[in-house]
């Protein structure tokens, strides 16, 4: 396999890897009570924070049962606040699929790429993949 091939699939093996990520934490973001309640019974916090006061409950534990307890307060008070959560997954799908471009062609695909005098912010892994791309005649860069 040539340089350029390689190039390639090493961009869309990247992209793929970012698009999943970005659809499983905005899938996570979605059912809190539902997973903090799976976590902690995973986890047996209750039964360790509820054991008799001899014993001492590791931090994570009551940590766990903390953050679970004040989730179902807010719930139960606040339904409303559960949009946010909805709005956080669905930028997280939207993000995702504005990732799909990349797929096609990930290295004429114009959003993809960062032009230096557009961004002061240091050498961006994009600029990296634009000049590796230049230097391996894959597209005409000005």
């Amino acid at each position: 396999m040539n340089r350029p091939d390689q190039l390639r699939r090493r961009i869309k093996s990247l992209t793929w890897l970012f698009i999943i990520g970005l659809i499983l934490s905005g899938a996570t973001a979605i059912p809190l009570d539902v997973e903090l309640e799976w976590l902690v019974d995973f986890t047996g916090a209750r039964p360790l924070v509820k054991a008799p006061a001899s014993t001492v409950a590791p931090a994570w534990a009551v940590w766990l049962v903390k953050v679970q307890s004040a989730l179902h307060d807010t719930t139960a008070k606040y339904p409303f606040m559960a949009y946010g959560t909805d709005w956080l997954a669905f930028g997280h799908f939207v993000i995702a699929l504005a990732f799909v471009g990349a797929l096609r062609d990930p290295v004429r695909n114009v959003w993809l790429h960062v032009r230096n005098d557009r961004v002061r912010a240091g050498d961006s892994l994009c600029t990296r993949l634009r000049r590796r791309a230049r230097d391996s005649n894959l597209v005409a860069v000005d």
